[in-house]
């Protein structure tokens, strides 16, 4: 395929998945069809077909695109974090995303209408979610593993169980955020929450971490 004609499919697909996006954030799932996503872009169904199998391969690739596309960005603009302090920065960036990016609230306005999904594709979903969450377990385990390596981080604690808690503790925050229940401005508020885990990541005693 031309460069420039890859180039326009790549722009109609783009379009197609943000005017999915706009309706699948706003509507019951079971009442959307590919001829209203179609009409909104100005495209005939034939042409939406064209790019995408059917209305749930769109929402499958809408949101693994988001996701990529996100975790991309975001380490393009912020990187990996190398130490504590700068996963708190990551932490604190990623809990703004919903009040300086729309189209990041659409997609957790999306997922909070999952039960509206088929089964299957609620299990695709699920799927890309647990791989996202995967990622950052992993980002969050080689930041721990160089720290202690570096003497910055106590030896004595676990890398794998201190990420799974870390970034089991920020999804948590994230849904709580996605749902509303979280003030607007709580991310400014999250010093003492970064500070408790910097003094135990830092503590150089012997106590160790795990169960009494």
């Amino acid at each position: 395929m031309p460069r420039r004609t890859k180039e326009e499919a790549e722009d109609t697909r783009a379009k197609i998945l943000d005017a999915a996006l706009d309706i699948f954030s706003e509507k019951n799932y079971s009442n959307v069809s590919i001829v209203e996503i179609a009409d909104k872009v100005g495209m005939t169904k034939g042409a939406v077909y064209w790019h995408f199998k059917n209305k749930n391969d769109i929402l499958v690739k809408l949101l693994e695109d988001t996701s990529k596309r996100h975790e991309r960005d975001f380490m393009d603009i912020y990187g990996a974090p190398n130490t504590v302090d700068e996963l708190r920065n990551y932490y604190e960036e990623s809990m703004r995303l919903p009040y300086v990016s729309k189209k990041y609230m659409k997609v957790h306005k999306l997922m909070l209408r999952r039960h509206e999904w088929p089964e299957d594709l609620r299990n695709r979903v699920d799927k890309l979610a647990r791989d996202s969450v995967e990622r950052e377990r992993k980002m969050l385990e080689e930041l721990i593993v160089k720290g202690q390596e570096l003497g910055k981080i106590r030896a004595d604690v676990s890398p794998n169980e201190i990420a799974l808690l870390l970034s089991s503790v920020f999804q948590g925050l994230f849904i709580l955020q996605m749902v509303e229940i979280l003030p607007p401005d709580f991310y400014k508020h999250m010093d003492f929450l970064f500070n408790a885990f910097t003094r135990e990541l830092n503590y150089k005693g012997n106590r160790t971490v795990g169960r009494a």
